[in-house]
């Protein structure tokens, strides 16, 4: 773990080093460096950060990246939109990407139906 190495990604989640120990995310909490996923939802930190391409193809070939760049969650709370579903039992291909069948882990409310998602629960599990 080196905070200003730019090009190493010790736990191979498609954020740097540096990122890691510097960027800030609500509550003023990073993310892990040696954590892929800091807040143990299952969606990787980078993916749920929008990264789109591994730091180090090198040493962390298989690392996942998000499909939708363009949208994020929070990777340091397990439940980025308050709905009391997890971002990974949401997003459950753990992608980034909003796909047909899953919640929005950035909206309390998916199908924007007026019913928060822990109220209709969409898996039917509860």
């Amino acid at each position: 773990e080196d905070p200003e190495n730019d090009v190493t990604d010790t736990d191979c989640d498609a954020l740097s080093d540096e990122a890691e120990f510097g960027d800030r995310w609500p509550g003023d909490l990073p993310t892990a460096p040696n954590l892929a996923d800091t807040d143990a939802d299952g969606i990787p930190d980078g993916v749920e950060a929008g990264a789109a391409a591994a730091v180090d193809a090198t040493d962390c070939a298989a690392t996942a990246v998000d499909l939708d760049p363009a949208t994020q969650t929070n990777p340091t709370a397990a439940d980025s939109d308050g709905d009391c579903r997890d971002d990974g039992e949401e997003d459950r291909d753990h992608n980034g990407r909003l796909d047909a069948g899953e919640g929005d882990p950035s909206s309390v409310d998916s199908d924007l139906d007026g019913l928060d998602d822990d109220v209709e629960d969409l898996d039917m599990h509860r």
